[in-house]
């Protein structure tokens, strides 16, 4: 029966018969017994080991992988990336005697051997302030093309706690970067220096620098790598610590030392391009006990700095030495201060130049201006500045704007570029492409950058800015195109292809390093363009502050400049464009850029607000304005489209961003940057003095709490105010308040953070200013007010809070600025149920200003008083109010700033929050 022969035709032949001639299958015993192989059973066999086989390939395959990821990544976790060329080139990884090994996608593929660099050849001589070392190659190889074979390490204890070393070849002489100010250097070594040098002689050779005291290493080169040619050098070193601050680009800690790139190379910006029109090499490490150091790298020519996990930071330069500058510092205020000190402090601006500017394009219609400000007057937003931009039909009336400006008391500024068209005159004083032509801009004529290396052309510079002056009197003047960068609306074409144009390595991977600029192997009066590029926006703003002193002796100059450098912010400050985009990433970004700016020098910058055109909602709008607000220099624009008054009255979203400045929910943010200008003087004034930031992250402050490392959205402008912007269009934000006592500035409610808290705020609300306890912060009133002196008193947990103030005719330009100038200092201490305020005013050189009344004082965290007394007179009751908070408020004192005490009895010496 079928149902019954259900086994394989293979095993039919071993059947047996039953006794009713029916066959059965073998059972598996006496298929066993009879040797007959069960086909199932064979089939089990190969898939058995058709497992066995694949298991084995997964497990190899496994064991490779884990060989190459842990034993490769262990083996070799220090890669200094051998690969210059872009593209990577297995024959030429092996030709320059690197590394070759494929592993994570992150890491180097190609990366130099352990012993690759540079020897020391005999031993160290000593000079009267330092030593030399001579350097020997030690590589048949050939990593790129004209390798110095021989370099000298010159190493200057230059003070106690600054130490410059520089490798330059043994033979032959290089561009070396002259910007920085004299100073004077020791003729004789320290007698108590913060730090120890001492060289690796094995291979390859390194330079080590300790802290002395703590042995902390601070910078450390005996790595492979070193790589010194006519157009490539290269050196790596180690960091004490990945709190890494750097490049005047950012200003939080890099938590993730992931194999990131930075190339400082002055371009014309766009939204995220790796480039910046600013190039600031210098970084700064917090250590692990809150001290700081910082490293210079002086050197102009187009850079990468690149950082990895080993907290090791590799720089590469395409010429010029390698001349480094380390700083060492209890703290990161003392290293920036030794900074400024090398570099030059920033300039002291005029007080109207930290108020409110408009940005007026070309295009707008004067009436339309006119009736802005009128319209932001009325809201009590004053306008001190106009920003005007060159143009055709601005041309035709920028004089009539000018005199109406200057009947309100609005001051001007200018918009100026580095090029101009070639005549007859300045033929001799430009910079010419392959030093045969110019850069065709129309039919009729050709434009051309000035050498601003040359000292004729300054001259001719100068002249050009009298001429513009004697057209239309302005009070400032703002550096456009001087990264240098041709504008996009005129005719360019490529550089010629040759080593100065196209040099063996690109940083950042440019293909054409010079697009849209000058070219390379241009010859100016003090080298090549291929030397001088990064610091060509500084020398145009060294000419220009040459030529506003002479057009207004015994002014300050006022100039904001497309392109900086180190030093920079001795002559001018600066404007980051935000090129249209309006995110809350870019936001966030901006705030990055201004903070950082002022890490290395240049305090007087902000952020370009953008028009909000695309991706800029309402909400968007009122986070730029709310946030720009607090930046040292603060410009807004006055939308294009505004030819027509009448657009004044269109809604919010449609007209214009001016007109989003008188909206509710900006309105207080402008008010409060008004009321601080007082303060934001006298941080200028300090900035001037000491090199302090006046805008500054809070690790500046706080560097021993952990926290503030990874805070990118706050930041401090001096000591006592923290500013928590939106950055987001989200209803609440978090915001950290570190150790201490932080009172609003609005309301004067009290928050006490004992080790750091994080706290959530309604951003609907916006902006958050805090005052940190123990600081007396000085304002001034609303236009309504006649801009009267306040004192806001924020005491600590002790009851105590100190403060000053800098006083002159907020003009005048002085070499010692403390001539004709008075400080107030303000001293508020509490003695049980006592409060008292002092004040003491110190005159520099008998100077004299106008007077200055104190009308207005509101007192923070203070139990309701029972008596006050000015200089032992006793005040009314009328003349003082307490709130909810617990703020006493002093009004209608009509006191002349100087030497006074003002003495408040409470009733409990118990703090009140």
């Amino acid at each position: 029966m079928p149902g019954q022969i259900s086994y394989s035709l293979a095993r039919a032949g071993s059947a047996r018969k039953t006794k009713d001639c029916v066959l059965e299958p073998l059972t598996e015993a006496e298929e066993l017994e009879r040797g007959v192989v069960d086909s199932n059973w064979c089939s089990k066999l190969f898939l058995a080991l058709l497992w066995t086989v694949g298991v084995g390939l997964i497990v190899s395959l496994v064991s490779i992988i884990v060989y190459v990821e842990f034993f490769y990544k262990w083996r070799f976790p220090l890669r200094i990336d051998c690969n210059l060329d872009g593209k990577l080139d297995f024959n030429k990884c092996l030709s320059r005697g690197c590394k070759y090994v494929v592993t994570d996608e992150k890491l180097p593929i190609c990366f130099f051997p352990p012993d690759h660099g540079y020897i020391k050849v005999g031993s160290e001589k000593p000079t009267s302030n330092g030593f030399t070392a001579m350097l020997y190659r030690d590589s048949k190889r050939t990593v790129i093309e004209n390798e110095f074979d021989y370099v000298q390490l010159q190493v200057f204890y230059e003070t106690r706690n600054r130490i410059r070393f520089q490798i330059v070849p043994a033979n032959g002489t290089r561009y070396k970067v002259t910007v920085l100010p004299d100073y004077n250097v020791m003729d004789t070594q320290p007698s108590d220096p913060l730090y120890h040098v001492t060289c690796q002689d094995g291979k390859p050779f390194g330079i080590k620098v300790h802290r002395s005291g703590t042995g902390t290493v601070l910078f450390d080169s005996a790595l492979p790598g070193m790589v010194l040619s006519d157009q490539f050098l290269q050196v790596s070193s180690r960091m004490a610590t990945s709190n890494l601050f750097a490049f005047g680009r950012r200003s939080t800690k890099q938590n993730n030392l992931g194999w990131e790139n930075w190339t400082l190379f002055s371009k014309a910006h766009k939204g995220n391009d790796i480039n910046s029109p600013s190039v600031h090499p210098f970084y700064m490490i917090i250590e692990n006990d809150g001290k700081a150091h910082g490293v210079l790298l002086l050197n102009s020519n187009a850079i990468d700095m690149s950082v990895q996990p080993e907290k090791v930071i590799t720089f590469r330069a395409i010429g010029g030495v390698l001349d480094f500058y380390l700083l060492v510092g209890a703290s990161p205020a003392e290293v920036l201060q030794q900074f400024m000190q090398l570099v030059g402090r920033p300039f002291m601006p005029p007080q109207w130049a930290l108020g409110i500017q408009l940005m007026v394009s070309s295009e707008a219609d004067i009436d339309a201006v006119e009736d802005m400000l009128d319209l932001l007057k009325r809201h009590e937003v004053l306008v001190d500045a106009t920003q005007v931009a060159n143009g055709q039909q601005m041309k035709q009336s920028t004089t009539n704007l000018a005199s109406r400006l200057n009947a309100r008391g609005i001051k001007l500024l200018r918009t100026t570029n580095a090029f101009v068209n070639v005549t007859e005159e300045n033929k001799g004083l430009l910079i010419y492409r392959n030093n045969y032509g110019a850069i065709n801009a129309s039919i009729t004529e050709d434009i051309a950058f000035i050498d601003f290396s040359n000292k004729k052309a300054v001259e001719y510079w100068i002249e050009k800015c009298k001429k513009l002056y004697d057209d239309i009197e302005y009070d400032g003047l703002v550096l456009n195109s001087n990264e240098p960068s041709y504008p996009p609306s005129l005719s360019w074409t490529s550089c010629s292809n040759n080593t100065w144009n196209n040099p063996p390595y690109s940083p950042g991977g440019d293909v054409e390093l010079f697009h849209r600029s000058v070219c390379g192997d241009s010859q100016e009066s003090g080298g090549k363009h291929y030397d001088l590029h990064n610091i060509y926006g500084h020398m145009h703003a060294t000419a220009t502050w040459k030529a506003i002193q002479e057009i207004a002796p015994g002014k300050r100059p006022v100039i904001i400049s497309r392109s900086t450098f180190v030093g920079s912010g001795k002559y001018a400050g600066h404007l980051h464009s935000s090129n249209g985009h309006c995110s809350g990433e870019a936001l966030r970004a901006s705030i990055t850029s201004v903070i950082a700016l002022s890490l290395v020098g240049i305090p007087y910058s902000g952020f370009e607000v953008p028009y909000g055109i695309g991706d800029c909602s309402d909400t968007l709008r009122d986070r730029w304005l709310q946030t720009a607000a607090f930046f040292p220099l603060f410009v807004f624009p006055l939308h294009h489209k505004l030819y027509d008054p009448q657009s004044l009255r269109a809604s919010y979203s449609g007209a214009s961003l001016s007109v989003a400045a008188v909206a509710s929910t900006t309105k207080g943010a402008l008010k409060t940057r008004h009321m601080l200008t007082p303060y934001l003087y006298t941080l200028f004034f300090e900035a001037s003095m000491t090199g302090s930031p006046v805008a500054r992250p809070l690790f500046y402050e706080f560097p021993q709490d952990e926290n503030v490392f990874r805070i990118n959205q706050q930041f401090m402008l001096g000591k006592a105010i923290l500013i928590s912007p939106a950055v987001d269009e989200v209803d609440n934000l978090e915001a950290y308040l570190p150790s201490g006592t932080w009172f609003e500035l609005t309301t004067g409610k009290a928050t006490v953070s004992e080790k750091g808290t994080f706290i959530t705020l309604d951003t609907a609300l916006n902006p958050h200013v805090h005052i940190r306890g123990g600081h007396i912060v000085p304002l001034q009133g609303s236009a309504s007010e006649q801009n009267a002196l306040k004192l806001l008193i924020a005491p600590d947990i002790k009851g105590s809070a100190s403060g000053n103030i800098f006083l002159d005719d907020k003009e005048t330009y002085r070499d010692d600025l403390q001539e004709n100038s008075q400080q107030v200092s303000f001293m508020f201490h509490k003695d049980n149920v006592l409060y008292t305020l002092t004040t003491k005013a110190v005159s520099a050189y008998g100077g004299s200003h106008a007077r200055v009344v104190l009308n207005d004082i509101r007192v923070c965290g203070i139990a309701r008083p029972s008596r006050i007394e000015v200089d032992d007179n006793p005040l009314t009751t009328n003349s003082f109010t307490y709130s909810k908070e617990n703020v006493l408020h002093l009004h209608s004192l009509a006191l002349e700033l100087g030497n006074f005490t003002i003495t408040i009895t409470v009733p409990s010496s118990m703090n009140v929050y």
